[in-house]
Formats: C-alpha cells, sequence, structure tokens
C-alpha cells in the first residue's frame, strides 16, 4: 500500500485536513533548501492521537523541524539515540511532552514523528527545513518537485476503483488547502529559463555579477498535480564551482571550514556497446491502479527503444516470479517481441507481496551472454520487504552487469532504488505525474547502451595557505556520460591578503576510447555563496556521514563516535542519532530567585537554569546585554536574555510578534538598550547597528527593520504599569509553581557531549582524513569518548 504521510491519527489510516501551505524554496547553483510551514485543523469533536510522517528524497536533508501543536511548543534538535530517548521519557515522566523523530529503520527516506494529542477544534502548525540536490532531466535542465507531504494531490474525478495512489497518498480533505509559494533562483552566470509543466509562474530576474531570479505563481495554485519547475541555465556547465564559508564563531569545527562544491557534468560522443537486458517488473498488490498502467507504458517504451542487436527477458515478481524466457534472454526479434507485447498489455498487479530476492538472484546468479553486457532495469513502487539484504545482494553479485531502477509514482523509497542503483553501479529514475516517460526510458537506455566513464582525475589547485582536507565522497561512483556529479571538499588553512585568490579544478577521464579534459578558474573571494542556512555545508555533512556509516557497518561500529559528532555538528539525522523536542512551553523549569552577584558568576548560573531571575535592586547594565550578543549580531532567546529583560522565557514566547525566535530576541534585545540604556550609548551603539544589519538580511530592508522594532517596542515595553505586573515574573510566580527544574539544561536542549568535544572530534574528522591514514581502522581517531555533560 502507499505510504500514509502528513498528520496521521494513530493506526486509523488516516490524516488531519491540512488547511495551508506556505512554501519559500531558494535555488543555489544545483542545490535547492526548502523551508516550508504546514498547517492542519483537527475538526472532529474528540481528541486525536497524532504522528507527522514525511516522506523525503534519500539526496535530500532535513535539519529543523518546529512545531506548535494546541499550546505545546516543539524545537527538535538532534541527540544520541539513547540520550534522545532519555530525554523524551524524563520530559513526559515529569508531566510535560516531548516528541521524538527518527529514521525508519527499514527506509533512510521515511521519517516519522509522534506528537501527542490533538484536541477538537485545535490546530497544529509545523514548520521545517531541508536542502536537496536537484534532478536532472533529459533536456539539460534541472527540476525541482514539491514533496507529496508539502503538496498532497486531491483530485475529484479519481477513478472508481480507489487505486489512484496520487489523489489518496495524503488523505487529502475533499475542500482541498491554500499553497502560498515563493522562489529565488542564484547562479553566477546566465538564467536562460525557468518553467513550470503545470503551473504558470511569473519571474523576475536581477541582473548584477551573480544573476538572481524571483518566480512566484501567477494564479491559485490547484491541488490536483505535483507542483514543480524546471530551471535552464544559459550556458554548457561542464564544470562549476561554488564555495560556501565557514562560520568561525561555531563551536564545531565542521562548520567553521569553508566547502568547495563542484559539479560536473562529462558529455562526451561514443560508440555503443552489445547489450542484453533483463527487466523485472513489480506486480505486487500495492502497484494496483496507476502504477501498474505506468509500468505498463513504461514497458512499452523499453520495448520499443530496443537495439535490433540484443538480447532481452522480463521478469514479473510479487509472492513469486514468472520469467518471460525461463530458459534464459532470448534474442530481440518479431516472435520475441510478441510474446513479450502480450504480456505488456495484459499486465496486472496481481501477484501478492514483494519477494525481490528471488527473482534477482536467477538474474544475477545466471552466466552472462559472451560478447554482450548485462543490464538490469528494475520497475518498482518501492515497497518491496529486505532492502537491506536486496543492497547487499546486489553490491555481492553485480560485479560484472548495471542494475538501473525506475520508481514509479509519487510514493515510491527513493532510498531503496537509489541505493539499489547505487549497489549496482546504475541510475535511477522516477516516473511521475505528467513527465515524459519515453524521454525518460530513453536517457535510461542511452547510458545502458554506451561505455562508463574510466580513468577518472579530479584535482584541486587552491591559493597558497588553503588545502582540501577532505573530499566526499571519497570514492567517485561509476559515472555515466552526460550525468551531473557532484563533490564537496572540505577545505582547510587561511589566506592572506596579499595571495592572489586564484583556483583551479580539473576533471579528467574517458568514456570508451575518446579522452575529456573539463578544467576551471575561480575566485575564492569572488566566487564564494552566502546561504541562510549553510546548504553546502549539511549536504557535505550528510555525505560524510553515509560515507563513515559504510566503514562503520564493515568494521562493526568502529565509527559512531565520528557518525554521531558530524550528525550533531549539522543538525543531520543519522542512524545513532535522532531528532527530539521538548514542549519548552509546559516544561519551563522552575523559578528560583537568585542573589546578583559579579557579572561571570550570575550569567554561569543563568546558562545552568536557563530561566532564573534576578531580584536585586541594581539595574542590570549595557554591557550585560552586549555580552549576551551572538558573533553575527542576533540574540537567543536564553534564560539569560529573559533574566535581563525580567520576563519569563514563556511568556515572551506567547508575545513573539514573528514565528523566528532569534529575529524576535534580537528585537527584544535592541529595544531593550535603546530604550533602557540610552544613556550608555557609546557601550552600545555599534552592537546594535550590527545587529540591525543582521535584521536587514532576514526581513529584507531598513523600513521592514524599523516596522518589527516598532511592533516589538509596543508588544512588550510599555509604560502602562498594569501591562507591566502582567508579564514580570516577580508578580506572577504561581504561574509557573508547578514547573520542573532539571539542573544543566540549557536552551539549546540536553546535548550529551561538550562544544569543546564536539569541536575536538570534528578535528579529528578532519585533520585525520588529510594524513594519509586508513580512514578504515578506528584507531587513526580520537580516543576520547563522547561523555555527558
Amino acid at each position: 500500500m502507499a505510504i500514509l504521510s502528513g498528520l496521521v491519527i494513530g493506526e486509523q489510516g488516516r490524516t488531519v485536513p491540512l488547511t495551508s501551505v506556505d512554501v519559500s524554496v531558494s535555488v543555489q547553483g544545483f542545490l535547492a533548501n526548502v523551508d516550508a510551514c504546514i498547517n492542519y485543523r483537527n475538526v472532529q469533536d474528540s481528541t486525536l492521537d497524532v504522528a507527522f510522517v514525511f516522506p523525503m528524497d534519500d539526496n535530500s536533508v532535513v535539519y529543523k523541524l518546529v512545531a506548535d501543536i494546541d499550546d505545546r511548543h516543539y524545537e527538535a534538535k538532534i541527540q544520541e539515540k539513547e540520550q534522545a530517548r532519555e530525554t523524551y521519557t524524563k520530559a513526559v515522566a515529569a508531566g510535560g511532552s516531548a516528541v521524538l523523530m527518527e529514521e525508519h529503520d527499514a527506509s533512510g527516506d521515511i521519517f516519522r514523528c509522534k506528537l501527542g494529542n490533538l484536541p477538537p477544534d485545535s490546530d497544529a502548525k509545523l514548520q521545517f527545513s531541508f536542502v536537496t540536490e536537484l534532478a536532472q532531466e533529459t533536456d539539460g535542465s534541472l527540476k525541482f518537485v514539491l514533496p507529496t507531504v508539502l503538496n498532497p494531490r486531491y483530485n475529484p474525478s479519481k477513478e472508481d476503483d480507489g487505486s489512484d495512489e496520487d489523489a489518496t497518498l495524503s488523505g487529502v480533505n475533499a475542500s482541498g488547502y491554500s499553497l502560498t509559494f515563493r522562489g529565488t533562483v542564484v547562479f553566477k552566470h546566465e538564467i536562460a529559463r525557468v518553467w513550470s509543466i503545470t503551473d504558470r509562474l511569473t519571474t523576475a530576474v536581477d541582473g548584477g555579477i551573480v544573476k538572481t531570479m524571483t518566480i512566484n505563481l501567477a494564479e491559485s495554485f490547484s491541488s490536483t498535480h505535483n507542483l514543480s519547475f524546471n530551471i535552464l541555465y544559459g550556458e554548457d556547465y561542464g564544470i562549476q564551482t561554488s564555495l560556501e564559508k565557514g562560520n568561525k564563531g561555531s563551536s564545531s569545527s565542521l562548520l567553521q571550514k569553508d566547502i568547495l562544491m563542484l559539479s560536473f557534468y562529462p558529455n562526451v560522443i561514443s560508440g555503443p556497446v552489445n547489450a542484453e537486458f533483463i527487466f523485472i517488473l513489480d506486480r505486487s498488490g500495492s502497484m494496483n491502479g496507476k502504477p501498474i498502467r505506468r509500468t505498463q507504458e513504461t514497458l512499452l517504451c523499453f520495448l520499443k527503444s530496443l537495439p535490433s542487436d540484443c538480447y532481452f527477458n522480463v521478469i514479473s515478481f510479487g509472492s513469486g516470479f514468472s520469467p518471460l524466457f525461463p530458459r534464459g534472454s532470448e534474442r530481440y526479434g518479431p516472435a520475441s517481441l510478441k510474446k513479450a507485447m502480450e504480456l505488456q498489455e495484459d499486465l496486472r498487479a496481481d501477484m501478492g507481496g514483494s519477494e525481490f530476492l528471488n527473482p534477482l538472484r536467477f538474474v544475477l546468479e545466471r552466466e552472462e551472454i559472451p560478447g554482450y553486457t548485462r543490464q538490469v532495469f528494475l520497475l518498482t513502487d518501492g515497497n518491496i520487504s529486505s532492502t537491506n539484504r536486496i543492497v547487499s545482494l546486489v553490491k555481492r553479485k553485480a560485479t560484472s552487469c548495471k542494475v538501473f531502477t525506475v520508481g514509479i509514482g509519487a510514493g515510491v523509497s527513493t532510498s531503496l532504488v537509489r541505493n539499489v542503483a547505487k549497489a549496482g553501479g546504475g541510475l535511477v529514475e522516477f516516473v511521475r505525474d505528467a513527465d515524459n516517460l519515453h524521454k525518460k526510458v530513453m536517457k535510461l537506455l542511452r547510458h545502458a547502451l554506451h561505455p562508463v566513464v574510466t580513468d577518472l582525475d579530479l584535482t584541486f589547485d587552491l591559493p597558497e595557505g588553503l588545502k582540501v582536507a577532505w573530499r566526499l565522497p571519497r570514492d567517485i561512483p561509476v559515472m555515466f556520460n552526460g550525468e551531473i556529479y557532484t563533490v564537496y571538499a572540505i577545505v582547510d588553512g587561511e589566506i592572506d591578503d596579499h595571495t592572489p585568490p586564484i583556483g583551479t579544478a580539473r576533471v579528467s577521464g574517458k568514456v570508451g576510447e575518446k579522452a575529456f579534459t573539463h578544467t576551471i578558474t575561480f575566485d575564492v573571494h569572488r566566487d564564494t555563496v552566502t546561504t541562510s542556512e549553510s546548504y553546502m555545508h549539511r549536504m557535505a555533512i550528510k555525505a560524510l556521514i553515509k560515507h563513515l556509516e559504510v566503514i562503520d557497518k564493515e568494521f562493526d561500529g568502529a565509527k559512531k563516535n565520528e557518525i554521531v559528532t558530524a550528525s550533531m555538528a549539522g543538525n543531520v539525522v543519522s542512524k545513532y542519532t535522532s531528532f527530539v523536542g521538548v514542549d519548552i512551553l509546559t516544561t519551563e523549569e522552575h523559578i528560583q530567585p537568585i542573589t546578583r552577584q559579579k557579572t561571570e558568576t550570575r550569567y554561569e548560573s543563568v546558562c545552568e537554569a536557563d530561566t532564573v531571575v534576578s531580584t536585586d535592586e541594581e539595574s542590570p547594565t549595557a554591557s550585560e546585554m552586549v555580552t549576551l550578543q551572538e558573533n553575527d549580531g542576533a540574540w537567543m532567546l536564553t534564560g539569560a536574555l529573559c533574566c535581563l529583560l525580567n520576563v519569563h522565557r514563556y511568556r515572551l514566547m506567547q508575545m513573539a510578534v514573528c514565528t523566528d525566535f532569534k529575529v524576535w530576541a534580537t528585537g527584544l534585545a535592541i529595544c531593550w538598550l535603546t530604550l533602557e540604556c540610552a544613556d550608555e550609548r557609546s557601550v552600545w551603539e555599534m552592537v546594535v547597528n550590527k545587529a540591525r544589519d543582521w535584521l536587514v538580511g532576514q526581513l529584507g530592508g531598513q523600513e521592514e527593520v524599523d516596522r518589527f522594532l516598532k511592533e516589538v517596542q509596543n508588544a512588550v515595553f510599555t509604560d502602562e504599569d498594569d501591562e507591566i505586573k502582567d508579564i514580570m515574573l516577580t508578580d506572577n510566580e504561581d504561574d509557573v509553581s508547578s514547573m520542573s527544574c532539571t539542573s544543566g539544561t540549557s536552551s539549546q536542549g540536553s546535548i550529551p557531549v561538550t562544544d569543546e568535544t564536539l569541536g575536538n572530534l570534528a578535528d579529528n574528522v578532519i585533520h585525520d582524513s588529510s594524513s594519509g591514514k586508513d580512514v578504515a581502522h578506528p584507531e587513526i581517531w580520537s580516543s576520547e569518548s563522547i561523555k555527558p555533560v
């Protein structure tokens, strides 16, 4: 059956109605970052036990999840699995609430987050962010498709058999939902065209040194199709580089390093090879309806596109399997094609379950036909059991052949089809909605008929003072002519003002007997890109985690510490970590007044309790607020900040005039300094200017910042005594008397490693990789274990 996604109701197989979706997409070259806010409403007259389930492309990295369920607020952070489960258990045991979100055990591209009870006539708001690599289409363009959980389809004219998984995948309410969308595309060269095959778009281009295009919907969105758009850049991007600067103020050395992203596109004309084609078709019950019809169409394209000099076979599988030619592949000709077409015309999803191991063994363990390279194609909706065993079998047996996969429909497991193709040295394609099936089939066949890229060599020549400390992936995968490949290089070192900032990257190799070379020159200053959430760093960290997990599996857990370190540094989930979120509105720690001490000791106490209040008559100073400012100019909504404002964090969160608490805290700090510390202007003037500059980057301009600060002032900084009394903790302590206090918990959650340990382990990840030691052996890493704080 298709995967149910969205806000799922217990075990009922239904979802809470979706009311609205707000999506912002930022494309930088070949990467896209998505910030989404989705709203659900319980229209029933009973309380529902709900969980948020969202399938995500295996090429994507989820790094942020914030949820507001009724009056509960969760901000998910990465912790080691054992610690995350302990955090969750303690919060629930203390009478509070929490969420625990992990990857699905059998499929790394499905997340499930249990959110608890949703009362009648109440709302649930979820905000999450992820970054993904864009898929390349047959015409060379890049395509972005909004994930189904953000864009469920509603089709009132679906067929009577109820099997249209596109229409029912997320249980969309019949009234539909509203969707707002805005996008930007940033590229160093010309952006030739942006279009959608389903929706009318309006675009505007800022033609500076770096080209920026804004994208909006020209009319209201209809939820009967996927929201998607294509991008075509204006020149042959044989090789492109982008450099994302690290955050020197970060506690993690992984995030301090610069990331160089290299994307290259070998495109060499070469002659065909003789091949044997084997099509393995999923005919299990989950393929019923539109998936099996798409499989019929896809198989037709395959059969009609085969070269005349080849061998082929078609194998159907479900609970069992059935080869079209039981004795092995037959030569392509009128008789064999006629038999295959009869199968294609009568194809049904009538073979029960999804047992793929036996047909796979049948194919991979047969002797190959002399002079013909075996090419295997798997067509499936992704609901196959024993995924790990399948991938392992392909990796062991497919040493002299290629395995390609085609994912059918919107509910396909991207993790399954990608990993099988990767293990088999092939490629993957996804067939959805109005995609041109024939073009995609021809694309895979073209790759299968031509030799792969060999003798690949990748070199960097960086300016003096810089070096590549780590390249990800470490081993370049099998490459096909005409496909985009992306490599991330973690850059170490510094460059002084007098050193020429010019570097080069060079990729060379062979396609068949023809050699190719791509070289690009770049400026490490001018070609630097800045992204609000460090897109490239997160993708590089995901690549690092994948690399370490392969070694960890081979050497029985030898890389656990390094995986945990990288995962926590990027807030990227791994097999050893989970997202955990504690309801900070209802589990806020009990407030204990303290005696005002010297600034250093006072903040040490504040950071431990996170919600202490000064009862001393001495007024706080501007210097104390300045101390709390982050390196980027912003403030965080910490207990120390709340202590200075003398307002409980619970109340400040309720009074917020925006959804981003970092923006809210920065506005509070600016207003407090300018209104309460006017006579200390010389202390805070430059600090406030830096903070305003940061706000301009978040809000869009000086006028927006002025308007926002006025709203902050009106919301909190008022001269009316009654309103002040209403929010002051010292006058209303009874409201929080039942809140528990857990020593050692910070505003960022109970992270089980210190910043120093995290930084040291991250340094080991980087520096040991450049020492020439074998990364497969655990002894080259730091022996220091991760200890609880």
